[in-house]
């Protein structure tokens, strides 16, 4: 019969590096934020 490790990180918080998951959202925001921005300017023909 196989034996399975137990996930010891199950209930955890996301972390990534170091960072925990609030910052990580707040990371992902901002780099959508710019990256929306950057499309609106050229869009519009700002160089």
């Amino acid at each position: 019969m196989a034996e399975f490790e137990i996930n010891k990180g199950v209930g955890r918080t996301v972390e990534f590096k170091g960072l925990k998951a609030q910052y990580l959202f707040l990371f992902a925001g901002g780099l959508l934020a710019v990256f929306i921005l950057v499309v609106m300017l050229y869009l519009c023909g700002i160089s």
